[in-house]
């Protein structure tokens, strides 16, 4: 209520004065008496708290306007206003002789914090004004630390404030600096002391600094010193009688204000007892007890409450079900054994009353309120002012159950020497060589799209708030999920910053020198799925279009089975890729299972949220045919299967066509020779009998026969009616013949995936946007096919398995000379046959540095859980002089595990193998004879 209370409201009233001094004797007479009887844990008399309040009719005496600490400085400078200046260094004063003296509690304290004020003016910028409150001097600290006491009367604080300006005279090594302050006779206005540090050599500008640093405390002396004087009223307010909030609130906006409830915010009974405290009416005493003493020891000890057994049950249920947040690092635990505080302080009453019902307890403890156990917790924001209610007392916050846990595979260790080492062979490369580039390549999360109605695309903006306008229905509005048959999947590649340190950016570097960039292809999940030759095809238009001409290329990409290396597939598209681009050396890294978050690849996919958020995306309509058919799909695989019956639907409906068109020349040709009559004119033709009629007009012509009652047949005919016919069939079966459902598919699917191009467009990652990329033509994949035939005739795009290498022996011959393969790399060479590979295009003096294989990691003997450093494990390859440490797997964890899955499963086939020899089957009991 008083925090905005400025100091010139009350300091210059006499009147005010004399009202509050009547208060005061009041509250002296009334309240003292009554709360020392209530208030035995403060262990003094009434006479002790009568001169530890403000409540005292002092006569009002004259004293100095200049803290007898610096009045014989020489320094000293005062005005008419009873304002002065000192200047204090301590370069300038004569060292006295050391005398061997104990020193007081008192001095200890006050040197301390005079220290303590020192080191923090040293920190400060120059003339920077430090305004010296009780806080600053550690009265607080010395009262409760020293003392042990948590209050101590205004005698003893005024004793140590000089005690403090005495040490606080006589300055600090090496440092030089200004006191401002002022100071008034009687009950007014009390010291306000500022301090600043100045240089020791002062130039030209120093007075016009000192000057507006006198003006800063000038004008913040009022609102410092009415902060002061509130703290010091509660303070003494409490030592008095712990009495409530609004209580205390009450009495000071009467002191201070002349109103006791000039916000209207205070209860009436509070109002009602100052009311009566001033006019000598009697007061209400119950209101003294404050909601608090709830938390009293009871006489239990240091750290006790009335309630201890309580908070011991609620420990009971929280203990056993704490969550533990991520990345903890102490002993705080998260509640999760109860889903409210409700719901907690029933179980712990139910704990409570078993104890009561077993005979360990005589009457239930008391309980506490709801409110008052929520506030037993752990703020979740400590700088918070509400954390200031908060006791802390059971170690337990709130929180939110965090998702971002990681499974670390036993590889992952391994997998991170590995990929270091060839990080620092790509910079040290870089170095003297600018034709290596490293690229990064994976596959964004599926991005949902609407079939009939507009869905949100699944990214949560967090604090990232989208714009719209005020007075309306908010458009950034969409479904949160519907049954939806229609993704994107965005292709990301990211061409990595190479730093000149390990420890800079990989990313897309600085504004300056950084070269990172990002590229993006959006495409249909359902008809456009990723496999491993549309991503090389993908990866070489990228490098063609930004024009870069490597000879090294370093790809990093994750496991999945579109980029896994012990896919035979995905090593026959980087081999064809490494013939299309004519490069020197490939190398390509993949993370170990579940580590994918630590690829290069993964820092751009929060960008693309940033364009994702706020979005909600459809397809467009599509012909009425084709979105009968997609009706009852419910998964893209329903959509997969449909596109092929309508594609057999076409195959059906060509054939049809074809026979129609057949029949319809000869139908053609047959109207031609029978004439040109006109059809819509009926031709009444007597004759002796129906069936003659009948006969007479040919099938294929005959519209209809009817026979009169003289026996005479009406026949209508119309010679190209069969063609008529013909052509109706044929429209319809070249209409469903020319249906594609996946074509129709692909078109509604461009709305969206323009509309979230241009979204990405916008994007920026250093200094450039991110880049757009189209889809590659099929044309690009099958010239990574034609590579490969290059090497072996027998190739075609059917080899995909192992299996299948058989069939191109001459391929598997070529992979076993200029491939290196492992778990987590493979490593493509040129060799120094022209005949085979061509002329290596790295320069003669790169050259060994660019092809250079880095080893397998093997574990440090000198460091315990370490693998050895690149430049160690080069040199213990260079040593040994065997290609084999190349892929020496011995010292990766799960490689001796899978040694021992396949002596397991060998041991498996002999036990096999011996049953079926024996006519054993297992399970079946059978007695067998010991020889």
């Amino acid at each position: 209520t008083l925090q905005g209370l400025q100091w010139n409201h009350f300091s210059g009233h006499k009147s005010l004065r004399e009202s509050a001094s009547g208060v005061m004797s009041e509250v002296e007479t009334y309240l003292v008496p009554l709360l020392s009887q209530k208030r035995d844990e403060l262990k003094v008399d009434s006479n002790r708290k009568k001169r530890s309040g403000p409540f005292l009719n002092q006569p009002e005496t004259k004293r100095a306007r200049v803290t007898a600490a610096f009045r014989k400085k020489n320094s000293l400078v005062i005005n008419a206003e009873g304002e002065f200046t000192v200047q204090i260094d301590s370069s300038l004063f004569q060292k006295a002789k050391k005398k061997t003296r104990k020193l007081s509690p008192f001095a200890i304290s006050a040197r301390g914090s005079v220290e303590k004020v020192f080191r923090r003016l040293r920190r400060m910028d120059l003339y920077e004004p430090l305004f010296l409150s009780d806080e600053e001097m550690g009265i607080e600290h010395y009262s409760e630390i020293v003392m042990g006491d948590a209050f101590i009367s205004p005698v003893e604080r005024k004793k140590y404030r000089a005690l403090f300006r005495e040490e606080l005279a006589k300055g600090f090594e090496d440092m030089c600096i200004s006191v401002w302050g002022t100071s008034s006779g009687g009950h007014g206005q009390a010291d306000a002391i500022f301090l600043w540090r100045v240089p020791v050599i002062q130039d030209a500008t120093h007075g016009g600094k000192t000057a507006k640093a006198v003006q800063e405390c000038r004008d913040a002396v009022p609102k410092r010193v009415a902060n002061e004087t509130l703290k010091n009223f509660n303070h003494i307010m409490n030592g008095i009688a712990n009495v409530p909030t609004q209580l205390r609130d009450a009495i000071a906006n009467y002191i201070f204000n002349g109103d006791v409830d000039p916000g209207n915010e205070l209860g009436e009974e509070y109002v009602q007892f100052v009311l009566d405290l001033a006019s000598g009416q009697p007061i209400n005493p119950d209101l003294l007890v404050d909601g608090r003493s709830g938390n009293s020891r009871g006489g239990k000890g240091i750290g006790s409450t009335k309630f201890t057994e309580f908070w011991e049950a609620c420990r009971q249920v929280l203990l056993p079900n704490a969550a533990t947040e991520e990345r903890r690092q102490d002993d705080i635990l998260y509640a999760s054994g109860a889903t409210s505080i409700s719901d907690l302080k029933n179980q712990a009453t139910a704990i409570l009353q078993d104890r009561v019902n077993s005979g360990d307890f005589d009457v239930l403890p008391p309980i506490p309120d709801e409110s008052w156990i929520r506030l037993q917790f752990v703020p979740n924001v400590s700088t918070n002012a509400l954390a200031e209610k908060f006791t802390g007392l059971l170690d337990v916050k709130r929180c939110v159950q965090s998702r971002s846990l990681r499974k670390e595979h036993q590889d992952q260790h391994f997998v991170n020497a590995m990929t270091r080492y060839y990080l620092e062979w790509i910079i040290e490369l870089r170095k003297v060589y600018p034709g290596v580039e490293f690229f990064g390549q994976d596959d964004k999360a599926k991005i949902p799209v609407g079939d009939k109605v507009p869905i949100a695309t699944g990214v949560r903006p967090g604090k990232l708030k989208g714009f719209t306008t005020t007075g309306g229905k908010n458009p950034n509005s969409a479904m949160d999920h519907d049954f939806h048959n229609s993704n994107l999947i965005a292709s990301v590649e990211l061409r990595c910053n190479i730093p000149n340190e390990i420890s800079g950016s990989f990313y897309v570097g600085d504004e300056e020198t950084g070269f990172g960039q990002i590229f993006v292809t959006l495409k249909d999940a359902t008809f456009e799925p990723s496999n491993i030759f549309g991503h090389c095809a993908s990866l070489v238009a990228t490098i063609r279009k930004t024009g870069l001409n490597p000879t090294v290329l370093v790809l990093q990409t994750d496991g999945g089975p579109d980029h896994s290396l012990k896919r035979v597939a995905v090593q026959l598209a980087l081999i064809g890729m490494f013939k299309e681009l004519d490069l020197d050396h490939l190398v390509v890294l993949r993370g170990a299972p579940n580590g994918s978050a630590r690829n290069k690849i993964e820092r751009p996919m929060s960008l693309f949220n940033v364009g994702l958020a706020h979005a909600s995306t459809k397809r467009g309509q599509m012909p009425e045919w084709a979105e009968g058919w997609v009706a009852n799909c419910n998964s893209m695989q329903a959509v997969r299967d449909v596109a092929k019956q309508v594609d057999e639907e076409r195959e059906k409906a060509l054939k049809e066509v074809r026979k129609l068109e057949e029949k319809l020349t000869v139908a053609e040709a047959a109207s031609a020779s029978a004439g040109t009559e006109d059809p819509s004119v009926a031709q009444n033709t007597t004759m002796t009998a129906a069936q003659a009629a009948a006969t007479a007009v040919p099938a294929t012509n005959l519209v209809a026969a009817l026979s009169t009652a003289t026996g005479s047949v009406d026949v209508v005919a119309n010679p190209q009616l069969s063609t008529t016919v013909l052509k109706a069939r044929r429209d319809k079966a070249a209409e469903i013949a020319s249906r594609s459902l996946k074509e129709e598919w692909k078109l509604s699917m461009n709305k969206p995936k323009d509309a979230l191009a241009e979204r990405f467009r916008r994007l920026k990652a250093g200094k450039h946007n991110v880049t757009v990329n189209p889809i590659p033509p099929d044309s690009a994949s099958k010239e990574l096919h034609s590579r490969l035939m290059e090497i072996d005739s027998k190739y075609t795009s059917d080899v995909n398995k192992k299996s299948h290498l058989e069939q191109v022996p001459d391929l598997m011959s070529w992979m076993d000379d200029h491939c290196v393969f492992t778990p987590y790399s493979l490593s493509v060479q040129k060799c120094p046959d022209n005949d085979c590979c061509g002329e290596i295009r790295t320069p003669e003096e790169h050259r060994q540095l660019a092809m250079q294989r880095q080893p397998t990691p093997k574990l440090d003997n000198a460091r315990a859980g370490h693998f050895l450093s690149r430049d160690a494990a080069l040199k213990k390859l260079l040593d040994a002089n065997d290609d084999s440490a190349l892929t020496d797997l011995s010292d990766m964890p799960s490689h001796s595990q899978e040694k021992k899955d396949a002596k397991r499963k060998l041991h498996a086939n002999r036990d096999n193998l011996i049953n079926s020899e024996l006519n054993f089957v297992a399970g079946r009991p059978r007695r067998h004879r010991a020889l």
